[in-house]
């Protein structure tokens, strides 16, 4: 059997309703990226968590960039393995 349009949508984990904006999954993975930044700024910095916040938002700003994506930048980083040796 087929959805119709005026069907409710699928609402358990992981399906469609988990990618949607302002979902609970998706505030949680958001804010999970926003702390773990804040801690690699608090790291290399040696400032405060507001500080940190505002260093990121600042970065957003002055680069034009969505601060989810200078989120995602910092993250992946920190945590991408390394060539080389």
């Amino acid at each position: 059997m087929t959805k119709k349009p005026t069907d409710t949508p699928d609402e358990s984990p992981g399906g469609p309703e988990s990618n949607r904006p302002g979902s609970p999954e998706r505030r949680r993975h958001t804010q999970a990226g926003i702390e773990q930044a804040q801690g690699i700024v608090l790291a290399q910095h040696h400032c405060t968590s507001t500080e940190a916040v505002s260093r990121l938002k600042n970065m957003s700003n002055e680069t034009h960039v969505k601060l989810k994506d200078v989120l995602a930048a910092i993250i992946y980083q920190m945590t991408a393995p390394r060539r080389g040796g």
